[in-house]
């Protein structure tokens, strides 16, 4: 349970919802149907896919070459081959729209809350899956750092994929035997691939307290576009599960109390209270 006092008005704020902060011109949007993901180039950790390239190297390296028995496919032409596709890869447009575990939470008010005030939509875990699942996109709480273990077992696992495929053949191993460096160039490519994916959902371990969880997909709709504080932004819209809001905190302000006024106007499907937060941001 957050912290503080509550004024005699408002409901106590629960847990165990997932939360989204945001400004006042998103929350109606969403109250509108639609909920704004963000191209994951223009967030505010810009490093998270060379972060998990890195460990990618240090994958490639530590499991050494795939087949000892083949002097072609050597560590280092693996790694050089991995180079190779992640220059030369465009990096898919991910998108992501970002929840946090912690209610009421400081860092998340200055992080992602404007001035001079912002709001936090809580939402049912179980509700908003479902809704995010049947529009094709993921739900995933972020992981902060990477498990070598985990990125080395990643990429055995695609050097050992075509060979569990129906398709493969004893005139495909000969064709392996043959030119070893183009069935192990494929897999790498492939790993590669599916890179950006997992880096929508891996962050470096500095940002560990926010408990983060992410709605990501490629998404089918075309992208619109909007200004931050010094970027013009592009994102995509999906449809907003309002049947799974189900309580509004209005942020840190100097007028909380008109504005829970407001918002309880403007929506009646749950409880609005105001922050506990004694934090001026004004």
């Amino acid at each position: 349970m957050a912290g503080g006092t509550a004024i005699p008005q408002d409901p106590p704020i629960p847990d165990g919802l997932l939360w989204h902060y945001t400004d006042f011109r998103a929350f109606e949007g969403i109250l509108g149907g639609k909920f704004w993901a963000t191209d994951i180039r223009y967030l505010n950790d810009t490093t998270e896919y060379e972060y998990l390239i890195e460990f990618a190297f240090d994958a490639a390296i530590a499991i050494g070459s795939p087949d000892p028995s083949m002097p072609i496919v050597s560590t280092e032409s693996i790694v050089m081959t991995m180079r190779r596709y992640v220059k030369t890869l465009s990096k898919p447009a991910i998108y992501v729209s970002c929840f946090s575990r912690k209610e009421d939470d400081l860092s998340q008010w200055r992080g992602y809350s404007p001035t001079p005030f912002g709001l936090a939509m809580g939402f049912d875990e179980i509700v908003l899956r479902k809704c995010v699942e049947s529009q094709e996109f993921e739900m995933r709480d972020c992981q902060y750092g990477v498990d070598p273990k985990a990125m080395q077992d990643k990429l055995k696992e695609f050097y050992d994929r075509p060979r569990s495929h129906p398709a493969y053949t004893d005139d495909f191993n000969k064709g392996l035997r043959e030119r070893p460096e183009i069935f192990y160039g494929m897999s790498v490519q492939a790993f590669c691939e599916d890179l950006p994916k997992n880096a929508a959902y891996t962050k470096h371990p500095a940002f560990k307290a926010e408990e983060e969880v992410r709605v990501a997909g490629e998404g089918k709709a075309a992208a619109k576009f909007r200004t931050s504080r010094s970027m013009i932004v592009p994102y995509i819209e999906w449809e907003a599960p309002l049947e799974a809001l189900r309580f509004i905190v209005i942020g840190p302000g100097p007028h909380r109390n008109e504005n829970v006024a407001s918002v309880r106007k403007l929506w009646t499907g749950g409880q609005v209270a105001g922050s506990l937060i004694p934090f001026r941001n004004w």
